[in-house]
């Protein structure tokens, strides 16, 4: 696989993480075949709407022949499309919440991606959501390495990056203090794997220690970008159950239950 001529070559890969048969109890959007629906409908848009070339779909719930079709359709797009599967801890995401899952999908996908290799950067997306202004946003951070979609006054960000480097920061970060995006951001591949691939070992939601604040500490200590242009989420929150911004099409809604109505993925 050729490696990246340039900058804005790099980060052009997508990774989307999914778990299609959750069993996390805090979740509101439990049913399997709806996760799966919507899951197919963020996929569809990813590649019939966009121009990234390189999509990761990893699910640590259900076999690669679920996305069979998905593969095929992407060949037909000029994309490429890599699915990776794999059995994740269920006991773990059980006990400790939907965090710990993601950590292991991504931990999986940075060992294991054939495609990722060669990328210096990429986008990652939380499965069942798409960005709607994607292109125009990746454009705007074609210059950065590591960025996250975080509203915080310059003031409050320095004087949180001063505090992640002391001592008290573990106290801080203990009691749940802090949260930052993780549903679409990007990074460099170097700085997930030395930076952030443990953060999914000390979540709990239990006690509110979500994947999202185990992320905060980490990046305001060793520094990231905020998107300078606000993605546009289109997609249904499995927490809330509430809308990001936006909801599928009726149109990819049908195609979507059409592709997935003859599967089965018990």
């Amino acid at each position: 696989m050729r490696e990246p001529k340039n900058k804005q070559e790099a980060g052009q890969a997508l990774i989307v993480t999914s778990a299609v048969r959750s069993i996390d109890p805090y979740l509101t959007i439990k049913d399997h075949g709806v996760r799966l629906s919507q899951l197919y409908c963020s996929m569809l848009c990813w590649i019939t709407r966009t121009r990234v070339k390189k999509i990761v779909l990893c699910d640590n719930t259900c076999s690669e022949d679920v996305f069979v079709d998905l593969i095929r359709l992407a060949e037909e797009h000029g994309k490429r499309l890599e699915v990776l599967c794999f059995k994740g801890d269920h006991n773990r995401v059980a006990l400790y919440g939907k965090g710990y899952g993601e950590g292991e999908i991504m931990r999986h996908v940075i060992d294991k991606s054939a495609l990722l290799k060669g990328e210096q950067a990429f986008f990652k997306i939380t499965g069942r959501v798409f960005v709607e202004n994607f292109d125009e946003v990746r454009t705007s951070a074609e210059s950065d390495d590591v960025v996250f979609d975080l509203c915080m006054k310059g003031w409050k960000k320095a004087v949180w990056r001063i505090i992640a480097n002391t001592p008290i920061a573990q106290i801080i970060s203990n009691r749940g203090t802090g949260y930052i995006k993780t549903i679409f951001y990007k990074c460099s591949i170097d700085y997930y794997r030395k930076k952030l691939i443990d953060c999914h070992l000390t979540v709990n939601d239990r006690k509110e220690l979500s994947f999202e604040n185990r992320m905060f500490m980490p990046l305001m200590r060793n520094g990231f970008s905020a998107f300078t242009i606000r993605p546009r989420l289109i997609g249904q929150s499995a927490g809330t159950g509430m809308l990001y911004g936006g909801d599928y099409s009726p149109e990819i809604k049908e195609w979507a239950n059409s592709m997935v109505a003859p599967k089965t993925y018990t």
